[in-house]
Formats: C-alpha cells, sequence, structure tokens
C-alpha cells in the first residue's frame, strides 16, 4: 500500500515544529503523546515504559550560554551536554593551552583549559562492520568519530582542578559544528564545558595562548527525578510464537535526526489494513541522546524488559526479525 503523502507531509511539519526534542524535554513528549494517539486512532494498544533520570539543559540564551575574551564576544557553537554548570553569574578564568592526546590537566588548574578536537579520518571498518566483507570501503570522517578520538575526558580535568573546558572544533566549520549534541553518551561530569569552532575557534586558541581572560556562562538546569518514556504497540499476527520487531528512537535534535517514526506509523496504518502472519512489535525507543555508555544503545534498555516479546523463553515469543 502506498504511504499517505499528506500524513508524510504533515508528520515532517511536526517536526520542524517542535524543534529538538532533547530526550526527556517537553518537545519529546509532545511526540511520544503523538505518536500514541496515532496508533490508538488504528486500534492498538500502546504501552509506555517510564524511566526516570536527571536531566541536564541548557538554552540557546545569551543571558545562560554565553563566552567573551577580554569583552568581545564569541560565538558557542554548542555547549557539551550533561558536562555541568557555572550557575546564572558565569565564571572568570585565566585562559590555558592544553596540548596533545593525553592531556596535562594540571596545566590549567583554577583556569579554563582550552583544547583541540581535530576533525578524524579513520577507516570505514574502524567504525562499522559491513555485512559484504568483500565491499571495497575508504575513510571516513564524522564528528562523532572525532569527539570519541579527540574529545576531552572531563572527569580527569574536574579531577585536576581545571574550572571549565572550552573544545576548539579543528576542520570543522562552525556552519557544520552549530548546534551538534556532542557528545551524548557520557555520564553528568559536573564540569561546564563547550565547543567553539571557525574564526571564533582560532580567537580562543590565540587567546588561550596569549594568557587571555574569559566569561563563560553555562547556566544550566538539572532536573533530579526528569522522566523518558519508550513506546510499544503489539499488531498481532495469524500466528503465535513468532514476532518482527520494527524500532526507531523517537528522541533527535531536528527533521533529519531523528525521523524514524514517521515510517513506522506508516507500517502501522498499513499492517493494520490487512492480516498478516507474524506479529508485529512496534518500538519507539526513549533513550538515544542520554545513553551514558557508547556501547549501550537506546534498544537494549527496552529488549532487557521485554524478553517474552523476542527471545524464544518458555511461554514467550522468538523475533525472525528487527528491522
Amino acid at each position: 500500500m502506498p504511504a499517505d503523502r499528506e500524513r508524510l507531509l504533515a508528520e515532517i511539519g511536526l517536526l520542524e515544529a517542535m524543534g529538538p526534542r532533547l530526550t526527556g524535554s517537553g518537545a519529546h513528549g509532545a511526540l511520544i503523546d503523538h505518536i500514541a494517539a496515532e496508533l490508538e486512532s488504528i486500534g492498538l494498544e500502546v504501552q509506555r515504559d517510564r524511566h526516570e533520570f536527571s536531566r541536564w539543559d541548557v538554552p540557546r540564551d545569551p543571558r545562560r550560554l554565553s563566552l567573551r575574551i577580554d569583552g568581545a564576544e564569541i560565538e558557542i557553537v554548542s555547549a557539551f551536554p550533561y558536562s555541568g554548570t557555572t550557575g546564572p553569574d558565569g565564571i572568570m578564568g585565566e585562559l590555558r593551552f592544553v596540548r596533545g592526546f593525553l592531556r596535562n590537566w594540571r596545566r590549567a588548574r583554577n583556569a579554563i583549559a582550552v583544547v583541540e578536537v581535530h576533525a578524524a579520518s579513520v577507516p570505514f571498518r574502524l567504525v562499522y562492520n559491513p555485512w559484504d566483507k568483500l565491499a571495497q570501503h575508504g575513510r571516513i570522517t564524522h564528528p562523532i568519530t572525532s569527539t570519541v578520538l579527540f574529545g576531552p575526558w572531563l572527569d580527569r580535568a574536574r579531577r585536576k582542578g581545571v574550572k571549565a573546558v572550552i573544545c576548539v572544533w579543528c576542520g570543522i566549520s562552525a556552519e557544520d559544528a552549530k548546534n551538534q549534541y556532542l557528545p551524548f553518551w557520557q555520564p553528568y561530569h559536573d564540569l561546564p564545558a563547550i565547543w567553539v569552532a571557525g574564526e571564533d575557534g582560532d580567537r580562543v586558541m590565540a587567546a588561550a595562548r596569549a594568557g587571555r581572560t574569559a566569561h563563560l556562562t553555562l547556566d544550566a538546569t538539572i532536573t533530579p527525578n526528569a522522566t523518558m518514556e519508550a513506546l510499544w504497540a503489539v499488531s498481532p499476527g495469524i500466528e503465535n510464537g513468532e514476532t518482527i520487531l520494527v524500532v526507531t528512537h523517537s528522541d533527535g535534535t531536528n527533521v533529519v535526526e531523528e525521523n524514524g517514526h514517521i515510517a513506522l506509523l506508516e507500517l502501522a496504518h498499513d499492517a493494520a489494513a490487512r492480516s498478516h502472519r507474524r506479529t508485529i512489535v512496534y518500538v519507539f525507543a526513549c533513550r538515544h541522546l542520554r545513553l551514558e555508555r557508547l556501547k549501550q544503545q537506546a534498544t537494549a534498555f527496552w529488549l532487557n524488559d521485554h524478553r517474552s516479546l523476542w527471545a524464544g523463553s518458555e511461554g514467550g515469543s522468538r523475533a525472525v526479525a528487527c528491522p
């Protein structure tokens, strides 16, 4: 059955209007409610798994997120998620350049550290394990890879007495770096950190080499016992015992990342209009931007909580596919 064009355009328009749907945010919750209503409208019973966590967030407001060096405003392309908070008054400190891969954070004790994060070009197979082992792949450059390889270890910096960290993207334009939400897989560090790039990144580096003083404000809000919800619904098949899991994330930073719920809703509409052999389980995972560990993917939390729908244990179902 062809997709409903008007419905697709409406979903895209909804994401555009919502803006970033960071984990546990109001926009994220609104999308979850919208998805639930759509699934219920075609007769599916919707289930929600609620998880509590401590939520960190800072709006793009110059009163709460700003950097000034010798009175001149420096553009912050993004805050370092779950880094820390300066409070509303911000902090003052001398800028000190901390070089190298194994950074000597003692150089920036009682100061604001400035570090370079280079655009890393790595072999494709270092990051991905392709099904086609004979296919030839070149090298890739991606901000996530750069963050993993060259991003600062904020816990070490905090233990050495650093007041804050400014990360300078090298080899990535300010336009490409703007509003990146990286890294999204680390725990709370209790050390404020930001990203700068382009010409403003060069200015920060020059100021650090000259020992200039900066004023950084990263007035983040920390909300203990915040909640996020994973959503799921089951479309029963003709036969029992086998399931197909169809999974996406619901939290994302923009219209492109993530928009998987649009495809899942179309599949759900299609399946509701005809009988199908196997049971289909639609899963809208919620921890995409709050992993706390890079290898602990968002879907794993749902899988651990609902083994009876896929693991093939006694009395449960066995998943035969998970697109």
